[in-house]
């Protein structure tokens, strides 16, 4: 069954793998055949694609757990970026790194450094309060 939900992403070097990351994480949620996505939803996957329209992989999966991970905790304004949630997604430190900074320049995130501690983010779209 061909994904109804797959969205228009920016020109930008993808796979077809990339093309529909947006789309999937809206159909992953089971709707009934006169779904119409929310104000929310909508505003969700139109940030995830302009993450998926910057260069890299890392960028988007670090998209992806930031979303996950603030949709887990009740949308959160700040999330700690920790090891153990790179691990989980398999993201090096380094690339977890340059995926921030390249989320940070496209005006995805802030991010908030401080020597010797993890990265704390805030995702900049309305959706989030």
């Amino acid at each position: 069954m061909k994904n109804k939900f797959a969205l228009p992403v920016g020109d930008g070097p993808q796979d077809d793998d990339q093309k529909n990351i947006a789309g999937e994480l809206l159909a992953t949620y089971q709707f009934k055949s006169d779904y119409r996505p929310s104000d929310e939803a909508r505003c969700m996957a139109d940030w995830l694609n302009r993450a998926v329209a910057l260069r890299g992989k890392s960028p988007i999966r670090m998209a992806m757990l930031l979303t996950q991970r603030s949709m887990k905790l009740g949308r959160t304004k700040y999330l700690m970026v920790t090891q153990a949630m790179l691990t989980e997604v398999s993201i090096s430190r380094v690339s977890a790194y340059e995926a921030l900074e390249a989320l940070a320049s496209a005006g995805l995130i802030t991010v908030d450094r401080r020597q010797g501690r993890c990265p704390m983010v805030s995702i900049l779209h309305s959706c989030i309060k």
